[in-house]
């Protein structure tokens, strides 16, 4: 996936899409006394800088509200499909020992990602 990037006067933090989606804005970063490339002239100020998958530098879920819920599982969705994580959840329960260790870190890393996914959202809602 294509990451793209892009910078505001202002801070941003999501914005309801449609019925079933809302854009996030992610991955933020603080840019002292930027100055827009389309305006050399302009008086240096803070700039925010947002990195995600869309040509606005947002993330696109699926959620269907605006809840802390919804986020962390459209935000999971973004790198795991559901038929993904019932794969990993049943793979780690098989008696495969030969790739058990390969199973139980795929259980971690989707865990690790759930758990930045929880922090992204809690902050996102505040």
């Amino acid at each position: 996936m294509i990451m793209k990037t892009a910078i505001y006067p202002t801070r941003k933090t999501w914005n309801r899409y449609d019925n079933d989606r809302y854009l996030l804005y992610l991955n933020e970063q603080i840019i002292e006394d930027y100055v827009p490339e389309n305006d050399p002239e302009a008086v240096p100020a803070i700039g925010y800088s947002y990195t995600g998958s869309e040509e606005d530098g947002g993330t696109l879920i699926y959620a269907t509200d605006a809840t802390y819920e919804k986020f962390v599982s459209g935000l999971i969705r973004t790198r795991y499909s559901a038929d993904q994580v019932e794969a990993i959840l049943l793979n780690v329960q098989s008696e495969n020992t030969e790739r058990q260790a390969e199973f139980q870190l795929e259980l971690t890393q989707l865990n690790n990602f759930r758990e930045e996914c929880k922090v992204i959202a809690s902050a996102l809602l505040q």
